[in-house]
């Protein structure tokens, strides 16, 4: 076996158990998968790489790294000479700066590992250059990059800084304006049909008459892409769902722990934990959080909440 074709079979296998791996691709995921558009990506954010060709690249999900929800992550590989780790979101979260730099570390391990490069090594690694970019389909005002540094650490010198350019798309209808335009379109189709099969079908038929990614949804189908993103909408209703209650229960909880320690202090305290715990991707242990003192207590001392 190659090298990159051990290295796809690696970042395609991902490190937690075969139980975690339920989660579906996202359209973003999909789309890019292709060999076409994934190249299409690649020439977008840099247009001077004109002679390369589907050939050139390697293109890898970011498989249930961090939990076993839907992976929105996707790696391209490019000769071997730099990787590009893209991630889109439609909800600001600077958290994401976290994420990738758990994805990074993923993709080098995966790629020494393929390549049999050792590590302990006198002579220094020949290591793929790492970009970083968010495609953020959402409508709220934010900055053009975002630093790790200056996001969780400002002010202070670190021995570590990543950094994520932020594209919103444009007017240019290359695939990334596609992508937000066919993101947009799903959200006015969700405000007016609700989350459902009817959005989704609605949404696929605008893009495949505007020319919107017309060649991802004429390929795939029209049942099999509304099949794909209703599993989607169940995902994304049911973690709604279950934030909300463990909200629910959070702050009932702290209500009565409030009658011990003072109301308002309580809710504070809980609250906090609870929304630090969802935003770190655990919401197992809010909800537990939530309804077992003595577990609670223990996320405390943790999270460093007094």
């Amino acid at each position: 076996m190659q090298p990159e074709e051990k290295f796809i079979e690696l970042m395609n296998a991902g490190d937690e158990p075969s139980t975690k791996r339920d989660a579906k691709a996202s359209v973003f995921t999909d789309v890019f998968g292709m060999p076409v558009y994934g190249l299409e990506l690649l020439k977008t954010l840099h247009p001077e790489l004109n002679d390369y060709t589907v050939d050139d690249i390697a293109t890898v999900t970011i498989r249930n790294i961090l939990t076993n929800k839907s992976y929105n992550g996707l790696g391209i590989l490019a000769r071997d000479t730099f990787v590009i780790l893209v991630e889109a979101q439609s909800t600001w979260s600077e958290n994401i700066l976290v994420r990738i730099l758990i994805y990074l570390a993923y993709t080098y391990k995966n790629y020494i590992i393929a390549h049999e490069l050792d590590v302990y090594d006198e002579k220094r690694l020949s290591l793929p250059k790492p970009e970083f970019y968010v495609i953020y389909t959402g409508t709220e005002n934010h900055p053009d990059r975002l630093s790790f540094s200056e996001t969780f650490f400002p002010g202070e010198k670190l021995s570590v800084e990543i950094t994520a350019d932020i594209l919103r798309g444009g007017n240019e209808g290359n695939v990334i304006d596609q992508y937000v335009e066919y993101a947009h379109e799903l959200d006015r189709n969700i405000q007016k049909y609700g989350r459902g099969a009817e959005a989704a079908r609605e949404t696929v038929q605008y893009c495949i008459e505007h020319n919107v990614l017309r060649e991802y949804f004429v390929t795939r189908g029209m049942e099999e892409v509304v099949n794909s993103m209703m599993t989607l909408f169940d995902d994304e209703t049911i973690m709604r769902n279950h934030d909300a209650r463990v909200r629910r229960e959070a702050k009932a909880e702290g209500k009565a722990e409030g009658k011990a320690e003072g109301k308002a202090e309580g809710e504070n305290r809980l609250g906090a934990l609870v929304s630090r715990l969802i935003n770190a991707g655990r919401v197992n242990d809010a909800s537990r959080a939530a309804s077992d003192p003595e577990y609670r207590e223990k996320l405390y001392a943790e999270m460093g909440i007094a």
